[in-house]
């Protein structure tokens, strides 16, 4: 298992809304079981409602939805661990912050 800080990108889809929709995008350097972070804060949230993953089975046009993922938020950071499933994929996130 792998913890990767700051990957990806990430954007704030809905800004000044009260919740934060943050779309999180990685490249297809994170495997099963690794551990992705993202600082909410930097985002104006602390919290998290709910996270949606989604994987690209085939890289630029075939997107399926990831199994859950298992997330833990600790002073405003979100630690997303990657579920088992296949290595070397793109995968995009939504989070709903708050």
């Amino acid at each position: 298992m792998v913890t990767y800080g700051e990957i990806g990108t990430r954007t704030d889809v809905t800004p000044s809304c009260g919740v934060k929709i943050l779309s999180w995008y990685t490249d297809a350097t994170p495997d099963a079981a690794d551990t992705l972070e993202i600082d909410l804060n930097k985002y104006g949230g602390t919290n998290v409602h709910a996270v949606f993953g989604f994987r690209e089975t085939t890289a630029g046009s075939i997107v399926v939805l990831d199994q859950p993922i298992t997330t833990l938020v600790t002073a405003g950071v979100l630690k997303a661990t990657i579920p088992v499933g296949d290595d070397d994929k793109i995968r995009n996130y939504l989070v709903f912050a708050y």
